[in-house]
């Protein structure tokens, strides 16, 4: 109960566009419209690390889990609440896309495939969580495979779809509820499932 309070009080007083105001060399928002539950989660401040384009409307969470991690999102743009980007790589979202609630697009494979590789990064996980420092500081990315992502210009995602690295999801396609998106979806098509593969031509 005093949880939620706390939240909601929170929620009153947050700012969505503070952080713009405090980094304007990193942060470029144009005419945009920055929803409360819109969030940015960052290891360290790097130059152009997002821009946002006019008359978007931003809710969700953008993930920088590295340094080298890039957001681009165009003008007349939709991020509905609950919807992830991470990114330590590029995530490119043109113009007039609609992303619904809870999609989750990854530019990365968040784990090094070699199980040694992955107790290591523990290892650095925890070591950090003890010292309460941010989780990733130090973390090697150089064993985690990653690629960047194209959402093209009319795309629509549906709810619950996760984008997974190097997919190019064609200009005015549509990506149907639950699927997840392992590979290329052309123009104008329609893809749904789980691998999302492609159902229909509009």
């Amino acid at each position: 109960m005093l949880k939620s309070i706390l939240k909601k009080i929170m929620n009153i007083s947050y700012d969505p566009y503070a952080i713009a105001k405090k980094y304007p060399k990193n942060i470029k928002i144009g005419d945009s419209i920055l929803g409360k539950s819109f969030r940015v989660r960052v290891q360290n401040m790097n130059d152009n690390m997002l821009t946002v384009g006019d008359d978007s409307i931003l809710h969700g969470m953008l993930i920088y889990e590295s340094d080298a991690g890039r957001i681009s999102i165009g003008n007349n743009t939709w991020i509905g609440n609950d919807t992830k980007i991470y990114s330590i790589k590029n995530v490119t979202i043109g113009n007039n896309v609609m992303l619904s609630w809870n999609v989750t697009i990854y530019d990365h494979n968040g784990n090094p495939t070699d199980y040694i590789l992955r107790r290591e990064a523990f290892k650095s996980v925890l070591d950090n969580t003890r010292k309460n420092i941010p989780l990733l500081s130090n973390y090697d990315w150089s064993h985690i495979k990653s690629s960047p992502i194209v959402i093209q210009d009319d795309a629509w995602i549906g709810f619950n779809v996760i984008i997974q690295k190097g997919v190019n999801i064609g200009k005015g396609a549509i990506i149907s509820s639950g699927s997840v998106v392992t590979q290329d979806i052309p123009d104008y098509c329609i893809g749904a499932g789980n691998p999302c593969r492609v159902v229909k031509k509009i």
